[in-house]
């Protein structure tokens, strides 16, 4: 039998592999991401399910088991999330500003960028992701620190 340990991990990876299919979906709006996104959210339904049924059987597990340190997990995926997110969008932004094709002259023979440099899903997803990079990443970073400076979390 899998530990609630491992079962919470794979509930975190879960969670943050249905925001990752969100936010592709989102940017392309593709109906194959919102059938894993289905399946995703299915199976986070039966890891809770199962680690509810496990807690709910035996109470001393329940006291033994640490939420602190499942939080913290959980905050550095999400934060990691976001900053793999904003380095995306990004690179890609960067890319585009190598093309030429962005770009248009104005009447007085500057370079000006066109508004399909960046596009409105983009703008939108990197506005969406600063709360879950600065909440979640803080607490990640306070954690850490508390773990450096005094030994625990």
């Amino acid at each position: 039998m899998i530990s609630l340990y491992s079962q919470i991990i794979l509930l975190e990876i879960c969670i943050v592999t249905i925001l990752h299919l969100l936010s592709l979906y989102f940017l392309k709006k593709e109906k194959k991401y919102r059938r894993w996104l289905i399946w995703l959210l299915s199976l986070i339904i039966v890891f809770t399910l199962i680690i509810y049924c496990q807690l709910r059987s035996d109470k001393l597990l329940l006291d033994k088991f640490d939420l602190s340190f499942s939080i913290w997990l959980l905050s550095g995926f999400i934060m990691t999330y976001a900053i793999y997110i904003k380095v995306k969008i990004a690179v890609r932004i960067i890319l585009r500003r190598i093309k030429g094709e962005y770009y248009h002259y104005n009447i007085f023979g500057g370079k000006v960028i066109n508004q399909s440099y960046v596009s409105n899903s983009e703008f939108k997803l990197f506005l969406f992701t600063i709360p879950f990079f600065l909440l979640p990443g803080s607490y990640f970073v306070a954690r850490i620190i508390n773990w450096i400076l005094y030994g625990h979390l």
